[in-house]
């Protein structure tokens, strides 16, 4: 395996752009989970990330918040995550979740752990939650969803809502620009900073309001050929992955 490790998981893009959510609990920004995870043998949180609910029992997040290629465990998945979606730094509105790691609970695109290529697993670098229908977080309205754009995606403004380690538990959003698409990596300008790995970049209504439809999910920082944060593209093979794992029944 490559001793490549991942790039940086983000990190601030020119100016400060990102602006406070103030009202959580509204769509879309209800849908956006705060992650907090933990090591196996660990008491104190190793990560934090963000996520967001396609379904009721089904969190989208990166590959790299569930699995830690760089841990120094031998096990390279967290033990638990915690969960709270429209978590505003102090209260969970919809409530939190404690997820161990089980065979059924956590799952990460296969090539993001098999590949020894960077250019692969960072291409797949995409995982997901799955809930017990027992702890199902019902939320009223559209959770998000997910959408490939093949064309005219260049130069168009999306926002990513997230959790950026620098704003302790607060949901804060930015807009911006995609600058290019590069394969399957989607190169942009907004703003976040390393927490918000996992965030949707959801696509802005005429009037500049998020909507619930995700383009991509932000995942690194990428160095060449331009400095520029990176979403991974939707694509129709990564979005019935997807759509697979928000259909599976978590029995534990």
């Amino acid at each position: 395996m490559s001793d490549e490790k991942m790039p940086p998981l983000g990190h601030v893009f020119g100016n400060e752009d990102r602006v406070k959510v103030a009202k959580t609990k509204v769509a879309p920004f209800a849908y956006i989970c705060y992650l907090e995870t933990y090591m196996e043998g660990e008491t104190k949180v190793s990560g934090r990330g963000t996520g967001f609910l396609i379904s009721p029992t089904c969190i989208v997040t990166c590959g790299h918040v569930l699995y830690r290629r760089d841990a120094p465990q031998k096990n390279k998945w967290v033990a638990r995550v915690d969960i709270a979606p429209a978590f505003d730094g102090r209260n969970a509105p919809f409530g939190s979740r404690n997820v161990p790691a089980t065979q059924n609970s956590l799952v990460v695109i296969k090539s993001f752990i098999d590949s020894n290529k960077p250019a692969i697993w960072r291409q797949n670098d995409i995982g997901a939650i799955i809930l017990p229908r027992r702890l199902a977080f019902e939320i009223s309205g559209n959770m998000i969803g997910l959408a490939e754009m093949s064309s005219g995606i260049q130069g168009r403004e999306f926002m990513i809502p997230g959790y950026s380690g620098d704003k302790n538990g607060e949901m804060w959003a930015a807009k911006g620009k995609v600058i290019e698409r590069d394969q399957d990596f989607l190169r942009h300008e907004i703003d976040v900073t390393e927490g918000a790995s996992g965030a949707p970049l959801l696509a802005l209504k005429q009037d500049g309001t998020p909507g619930n439809v995700a383009y991509g999910i932000h995942s690194a920082e990428l160095k060449v050929p331009q400095k520029a944060n990176a979403a991974i593209a939707f694509t129709a093979a990564n979005q019935a992955t997807i759509m697979d794992w928000a259909g599976k029944v978590n029995p534990d």
